[in-house]
């Protein structure tokens, strides 16, 4: 049997919606797809579909490529998603012609002829990172635990600067240049890559997400502006930090973290009825210890970016928070 990959057609993004609550079990709308794919400040964004013999979509990947900033330059980095496969169609074709290899294997040749250079990373779970790794893929760049918190570790004192946070609103932050200004911040002061949180990516990410709702927060700290907070208040009832500048890259910053935490959470709970829940990546807990990690990963295009460190990951960089 023979297995066609192709870019996918406008025309075909409803079929491509449905391939994805088939597999997924939950819908998207063109609208959606529209925003994630073809919206933003993107440099470029790929979308493959695998048809078989009959001409029916029995797989897609995707990718959006963004500018990212690691020591001072521009790195340009990709995120793959929506990886996808019709349960009829895994086993349908002989080993290494499946839709899964043959679909990564094109976008890798896509990929690599546009941007050599180009840093790609992907979230995953436990078991399609086993397969990736086994293929040659994909490597592990950091495990996504989730941990909560219900009580700050301590009250503001002068030690932390009396850090405090403030609820603001998007179109405010966004006239006043807020990101643009931390966003050269980053530039000048990470080692570790990070996707440019630019005006116009903030606008596009958060601001004009078509689905969900996101609470921006500024941290203050001895009486100036020093960074800011995203949220979103999830179904579940708990508050997840999606993004967030500074950013506590490691573990000489989780102090400074947990200090903007401590903060958040008293906001939080000051506004609401309702007992405060506030869940972060960066929250190391026991019970987040025991949990299932999402895994942030390198996809090999060309060869693996070795001369890059582990990029900086927030639950922001992924396509489902």
């Amino acid at each position: 049997m023979r297995l066609s990959c192709e870019p996918l057609a406008q025309a075909d993004i409803p079929l491509a919606c449905e391939l994805f609550a088939d597999v997924f079990g939950h819908s998207t709308q063109p609208e959606h797809w529209h925003w994630k794919y073809h919206q933003g400040p993107r440099v470029a964004a790929f979308n493959l579909i695998a048809r078989n013999p009959q001409g029916k979509i029995v797989g897609h990947v995707g990718a959006s490529v963004f500018a990212g900033h690691t020591q001072g330059q521009t790195l340009l980095m990709a995120q793959v998603s929506d990886v996808m496969v019709q349960a009829n169609a895994r086993s349908a074709f002989g080993q290494g012609q499946g839709v899964y290899p043959q679909l990564m294997k094109r976008l890798q040749q896509d990929m690599h002829a546009r941007f050599p250079q180009l840093y790609t990373y992907g979230f995953v779970g436990v078991r399609p990172y086993k397969l990736g790794e086994r293929m040659g893929l994909y490597r592990t760049r950091q495990h996504c635990r989730t941990g909560q918190m219900t009580q700050p570790v301590k009250g503001p004192s002068l030690s932390d600067g009396y850090c405090q946070v403030r609820p603001v609103n998007w179109e405010q932050a966004l006239e006043s240049n807020l990101f643009d200004k931390t966003s050269q911040q980053a530039c000048r002061q990470l080692d570790r890559p990070m996707l440019e949180r630019s005006s116009a990516f903030m606008r596009w990410r958060y601001h004009q997400h078509p689905v969900h709702s996101y609470q921006l927060w500024i941290v203050r700290q001895w009486w100036r502006d020093i960074g800011w907070l995203v949220t979103r208040h999830m179904p579940s009832g708990e508050h997840m930090l999606i993004d967030q500048w500074p950013v506590p890259p490691g573990p000489a910053a989780q102090a400074r973290s947990q200090t903007h935490l401590n903060a958040l959470l008293r906001q939080i709970a000051a506004q609401t009825s309702q007992p405060a829940v506030l869940a972060s990546w960066s929250l190391d807990t026991p019970q987040s210890r025991q949990a299932e990690p999402v895994i942030g990963i390198e996809i090999r295009i060309n060869q693996w970016q070795d001369q890059v460190l582990s990029p900086i990951f927030t639950p922001g960089d992924t396509d489902v928070y």
